[in-house]
């Protein structure tokens, strides 16, 4: 599908990608909401994809890997207060909207070393998800208390994995696959709820419906994959920095920002160090031809770099 084609669809989505250092601050929030908001107003439909609290899939990982049992609750206690206090800063009610997704954290921790084997993996991916399942509920009470017609999807219930049987069960659940297409079914079904919608990054389902994760960084994937499936008219990836630039600006003080690239170009920079960019996320949307803009959370003003399939003449 062409850029015109689809941009003559009617309201047709576009995916926003946040990340964690984004999320994790209630200073952001209100940018976030005037996103959706003028995504709404320009007759379009956003898809908000957020990762984990910034830190927060680290400290799920120690749950993991803790031994301890009085540690690891300390681990999960600390994660709660982050949310606790995310949400109290937003003038949320933590307790209506966590409460869930918290009791099962809990319940989890409490399996590992005990009920499961060390290191099983299907424990591990169940326990690190709850980054993205806690943060999303946060965010999707946020913008409905700014009036936005916003749903909270799983992202589990839409992005499946097929098992390989040449990878092993810890690649298989922590850092799995997802082979997208467009997919009209979806687009038909969403077309019936809310104008807007919020999931979840980093996490998918397998064939059998257990919970898996997408690598580390993975969210940047996770949208990409939401982008396809959607026919989306374009994806924003929402970050800390203005954009991409020519070499790591912090080890290289000329680096320039780059305001368009190719996605052969994208590839290149992401594959060999660029942290702003996921490498996995860049095939699915050159795939598909869909466009993708960098932009800071930070300084929403400015227009960031456009990846796109083929640069525009000047």
């Amino acid at each position: 599908m062409t850029d015109e084609s689809r941009a003559t669809q009617p309201n047709p989505w576009v995916v926003f990608k946040f990340g964690g250092t984004s999320v994790a601050e209630a200073k952001n929030w209100p940018t976030i909401a005037n996103l959706a908001k003028q995504c709404l107003e320009e007759g379009k439909r956003p898809l908000i994809v957020h990762s984990a609290l910034a830190e927060v899939s680290n400290l799920l990982e120690a749950v993991v890997a803790e031994q301890n049992a009085s540690l690891r609750k300390a681990i999960v206690e600390d994660v709660e207060q982050r949310h606790r206090e995310l949400a109290a800063s937003l003038e949320l009610d933590a307790d209506s909207i966590l409460e869930g997704f918290l009791t099962s954290l809990r319940v989890l921790s409490e399996e590992t070393h005990t009920q499961r084997p060390v290191g099983d993996p299907a424990l591990h991916a169940a326990i690190v998800a709850h980054g993205e399942l806690l943060a999303t509920r946060i965010g999707h009470a946020y913008l409905q208390k700014a009036g936005i017609d916003i749903g909270w999807l799983d992202a589990r219930d839409v992005l499946k994995t097929k098992h390989s049987p040449t990878r092993s069960d810890l690649q298989n659940y922590v850092s799995a696959t997802c082979e997208v297409t467009a997919d009209e079914v979806l687009q038909q079904k969403l077309d019936e709820g809310p104008q807007a919608l919020l999931t979840q990054g980093f996490i998918a389902s397998s064939e059998d419906g257990a919970t898996v994760l997408l690598g580390r960084e993975g969210s940047d994937t996770s949208a990409a994959y939401f982008a396809v499936k959607l026919a989306a008219s374009r994806i924003e990836i929402w970050t800390d920095v203005p954009g991409m630039f020519t070499a790591d600006p912090r080890l290289v003080p000329s680096a320039c920002l780059l305001n368009e690239i190719s996605y052969e170009e994208a590839q290149e920079l992401a594959s060999t160090g660029s942290k702003v960019l996921h490498p996995r996320c860049i095939s699915p949307l050159r795939g598909a031809g869909i466009p993708l803009h960098v932009r800071c959370t930070h300084m929403p003003e400015l227009a960031g770099t456009r990846v796109t399939p083929q640069l525009e003449d000047h």
